[in-house]
């Protein structure tokens, strides 16, 4: 039985509220000022990777039941505490580390897109999921600095788009942000089984990212004729 099915749907609980809630936020500004607010490009991207792997290492030490509002709640607001410690470190600090950061989200968050395509996943084994997460994710965070603006915007779009339909996706509950907990090993279960709602908000994703390019390469060129118009006087 797949989610196409429309298996009954569980109450929206308050940490989904605030997560979907935050994704659609980060990824509304991912995809319009990716590549124009470098400092908070870094601390954002600080901030969910921190975020993300706080919440993460807490669900695998201790995870936290359908029903036990007052675990999942402090889990999320921890794991949202730290990450906005480490975004500022990352923005003051560790810039370097932060663009390599960007590029590595923008290769992780299109291979999730990718390996989301298929049932259980584009590749099946956890070694080849793992293998070909860690690849792309690295090539786009080494990339970033031979080809800073092309691959920011590139990166901040993929991210941004996905960030978009995941925080849908809490709201919606087409099963698709299931793909995230499967391909990460976050929960017990390997289950994915995408239904015709998940392939809508994929469909979504595919039309976002050139949409999203667009946007950043319009606004990147303004910027560019802006400077050359003031240095010509």
């Amino acid at each position: 039985v797949s989610a196409q099915d429309n298996p009954p749907r569980p109450p929206l609980m308050g940490d989904q509220v605030i997560a979907g809630v935050v994704f659609i936020l980060f990824g509304l500004y991912y995809i319009v000022f990716g590549s124009r607010k470098h400092s908070v490009m870094l601390f954002l991207t600080g901030f969910l990777v921190i975020s993300f792997l706080v919440y993460y290492a807490c669900i695998k030490v201790r995870p936290a039941a359908p029903d036990d509002m007052a675990r999942r709640i402090i889990y999320l607001v921890v794991a949202l505490l730290l990450g906005a410690v480490f975004g500022f470190l990352y923005m003051l600090f560790l810039p370097r580390l932060g663009l390599f950061g960007i590029g590595g989200v923008g290769g992780f968050t299109l291979a999730m897109v990718l390996l989301s395509l298929c049932a259980n996943g584009l590749i099946q084994t956890n070694y080849g999921r793992g293998i070909f997460i860690a690849v792309l994710a690295t090539v786009f965070g080494l990339v970033i600095f031979q080809y800073t603006i092309p691959t920011l915007m590139l990166s901040t779009v993929l991210t941004g788009t996905y960030l978009l339909i995941l925080g849908i996706d809490f709201f919606a509950r087409s099963g698709y942000k299931d793909h995230l907990a499967a391909f990460t090993h976050a929960t017990n279960s390997d289950f994915y089984h995408p239904g015709r709602a998940a392939y809508v908000l994929v469909a979504a994703w595919i039309v976002g990212v050139p949409v999203g390019l667009v946007l950043q390469g319009t606004t990147q060129h303004a910027n560019y004729q802006r400077l050359y118009h003031y240095q010509t006087y």
